[in-house]
């Protein structure tokens, strides 16, 4: 299904968890165009916004018509944040896949029949693409979880087997 749609739009906290996992440049490595959008950027903290930049990341600036329909949509949408909303909209819009490790954001986007992948996915293409050998996929999952990102664990426990 995704094999069609090479675009990826991000969420926040899917940088967060690949750079605490020291692993942030190879999201860029594994072969679709990484996107957020400018909403999105402003969240950053803990990343560094020029390397993302340097590495190819694409910064979907959002118009006045569509920052309207978003605060529209976020009305209807009460457990997602505007910047959800947009990552929402940008992914039904272009017809991206969403990647997300928000369950709430998640949950409307799969409602909404968009492909939706997290952090799992992320390693497994990485792995997949010869971007990153099973054992050092499996230390970025270790560092991840110890620095506080959710994933399910019945998952992670299945690639540690797989890969170490």
């Amino acid at each position: 299904m995704d094999n069609q749609c090479r675009e990826c739009i991000v969420d926040t906290n899917i940088f967060i968890d690949l750079n605490n996992g020291d692993i942030l440049e190879n999201l860029f490595r594994i072969g679709y165009n990484i996107t957020t959008t400018d909403f999105a950027l402003h969240e950053f903290k803990s990343v560094d916004t020029d390397s993302l930049h340097c590495l190819g990341l694409n910064v979907r600036e959002l118009s006045a018509d569509e920052l309207d329909k978003i605060s529209e949509l976020n009305s209807c949408f009460s457990k997602l944040s505007v910047v959800d909303v947009s990552l929402l909209y940008v992914s039904s819009c272009d017809s991206c896949i969403l990647l997300t490790g928000d369950g709430p954001l998640r949950s409307c986007a799969m409602s909404k029949n968009i492909v939706v992948h997290g952090l799992l996915w992320i390693l497994d293409s990485c792995v997949n693409a010869g971007v990153m050998d099973p054992p050092g996929a499996a230390d970025a999952l270790s560092k991840m979880r110890m620095c506080g990102s959710r994933l399910p664990e019945i998952e992670c426990q299945k690639r540690f087997e797989l890969w170490k």
